[in-house]
């Protein structure tokens, strides 16, 4: 049995959080659209109990009732934070590195060009970490990345028990 609903969530999720990378550098845009990427990777397992009601088999049942469903509670807290409470769970974290150029042979005479290969260039970037609760100071995207992953196999065995 396809559950399409459960799949459309995925793909939403799985756009929405490559989308989302794309911001990691702007604060109110990656805040904006952290909710929406929350609640579509926690609606993959919510349309997979929804959609399969009626249709469930002994073993799937037995299957569906003992996973463990936390990580998707946890997401789901974290939407309601970020968008109905406007509470942040997450901080941007200022990552500075000094990268210095790979050693060049001493020039007889100094181009403008050897100058510019010896200067020391500072690299200066974001990382989000979620603070409090379960994903406590763990980075955002590498965390909702792993539970995409866990979805999308969450969802080929359910819909795989439904077939059998």
């Amino acid at each position: 049995m396809k559950l399409l609903r459960a799949h459309e969530s995925l793909a939403r999720g799985e756009r929405m959080l490559n989308d989302l990378k794309i911001y990691i550098q702007d604060e109110v845009a990656f805040r904006d659209r952290l909710p929406y990427v929350l609640d579509l990777l926690a609606g993959v397992t919510r349309s997979i109990a929804d959609e399969s009601k009626g249709q469930r088999s002994n073993k799937f049942s037995a299957w569906w009732n003992g996973i463990d469903r936390s990580i998707q509670k946890e997401i789901t807290e974290l939407r309601h934070a970020e968008l109905k409470r406007i509470e942040s769970r997450t901080e941007a974290r200022v990552n500075v590195d000094l990268v210095t150029p790979i050693p060049q042979p001493e020039p007889t005479r100094m181009t403008v060009e050897a100058l510019a290969a010896n200067v020391i260039h500072i690299q200066v970037s974001l990382e989000w970490r979620f603070k409090g609760g379960a994903f406590d100071e763990k980075p955002v995207i590498d965390t909702l990345e792993a539970y995409w992953r866990t979805a999308r196999d969450i969802l080929a065995k359910a819909e795989k028990l439904l077939e059998g």
